[in-house]
């Protein structure tokens, strides 16, 4: 009877060691479900770094957009302004054009006035000289009949 209640012992012990690695090997498992949280929640952290790289870029993207768009606005007021001096190029060389006509008319004015004044001078020479010769006919005419 003493051994079978020391082998009921044994058997109790191994019960009761048996029980203990039980929980154990739960615990073991807990364990490693808390590690394949952590693990998942790692690769949540990494998608969210490779999104927030993601929204980085797109920002630096838009920044170059907007320095290109700035640029672009510049290469337009610049056009605009080149523009703007090929018209007062434009217009000097027809303001050129037109001190040259008038330079032109200048010159023709004094031309024409040169012309008169000649013109006048023969004009005036030949009457004094009609008017001298008929009056010394006249006078040789009257000595003749005095």
């Amino acid at each position: 009877e003493h051994q079978l209640i020391q082998s009921l012992n044994t058997e109790h012990q191994l019960i009761q060691s048996l029980n203990t690695e039980h929980q154990l090997i739960q615990s073991l498992n807990t364990e490693h479900q808390l590690i394949q949280s952590l693990n998942t929640e790692h690769q949540l952290i990494q998608s969210l770094n490779t999104e927030h790289q993601l929204i980085q870029s797109l920002n630096t993207e838009h920044q170059l957009i907007q320095s290109l768009n700035t640029e672009h606005q510049l290469i337009q007021s610049l056009n605009t302004e080149h523009q703007l001096i090929q018209s007062l190029n434009t217009e000097h060389q027809l303001i050129q054009s037109l001190n040259t006509e008038h330079q032109l008319i200048q010159s023709l004015n004094t031309e024409h006035q040169l012309i008169q004044s000649a013109t006048l001078n023969t004009e005036h020479q030949l009457t004094q000289s009609a008017t001298l010769n008929t009056e010394h006919q006249l006078i040789q005419s009257l000595n003749t009949e005095h």
